[in-house]
């Protein structure tokens, strides 16, 4: 995956089966903010 999809190529791939939720938010806008909340929080991304 390309670390320049926007969202809405996101939510098509999303859609068609192709990538999972935690994917689809990894690779979105947050998903660095998701694992930083998941480091401070001892918890696996998932």
């Amino acid at each position: 995956m390309s670390a320049t999809m926007n969202h809405e190529e996101l939510v098509e791939l999303l859609q068609e089966g192709k990538i999972g939720y935690l994917r689809f938010v990894l690779e979105g806008e947050n998903g660095q903010d998701y694992l930083e909340w998941c480091r401070a929080h001892g918890t696996d991304p998932s």
